[in-house]
């Protein structure tokens, strides 16, 4: 893009957001859009049988990683800004 060879690219926020934070001064112009072309919660799969015999602990573990992915962002796209340096 800053080499005008792209109008654009859609990446994952966690990395985009790094990406464009460690060259800031290269991708001054270069701006985010919103909204995304496609949101996802991703996930954690477990079994029929899993589910079923723990609906609790299923339930549980999907709060917990939402959690940490809600405190944890900022740390996380950190770690994105060091790739490449």
């Amino acid at each position: 893009m800053v080499a005008k060879r792209v109008a654009g690219v859609a990446l994952q926020d966690v990395t985009a957001d790094g990406i464009i934070k460690a060259n800031a001064a290269e991708f001054k112009d270069i701006k985010k859009i919103e909204p995304p072309l496609a949101s996802k919660a991703y996930f954690l799969m477990f079994s029929h049988q899993f589910q079923a015999k723990h609906p609790d602990l299923v339930v549980k573990a999907w709060e917990a990683i939402e959690q940490i992915r809600e405190n944890e962002y900022k740390s996380i796209v950190a770690n994105y800004a060091l790739i490449g340096q």
